[in-house]
């Protein structure tokens, strides 16, 4: 065998038993458990901006329905379906 093929197998060899030791797996599994909370924190970032501009639209529907019922010149009264 040649020098360089030795150490081809040499290598090949070590990487096998890296990629097997529980440390290296414990590693992988902690990157992979970092990435789904990263992609998780991220959902939640997108709700929570969801979130803000349907409260936003909300308070401008309010706004203006109080402004309707404060300022008219004459009452309003709203009534449910069963007329309470």
């Amino acid at each position: 065998m040649e020098p360089t093929e030795l150490r081809g197998l040499a290598e090949a060899q070590l990487n096998a038993k890296v990629l097997e030791e529980p440390l290296f797996r414990s590693y992988r599994k902690t990157q992979r458990l970092i990435h789904e909370l990263e992609v998780h924190q991220t959902e939640l970032e997108m709700h929570n901006a969801e979130m803000s501009l349907a409260r936003d639209e909300v308070d401008t529907a309010l706004e203006q329905y109080q402004d309707l019922y404060d300022f008219a010149p004459v009452g309003y009264l709203t009534f449910d379906r069963e007329g309470a």
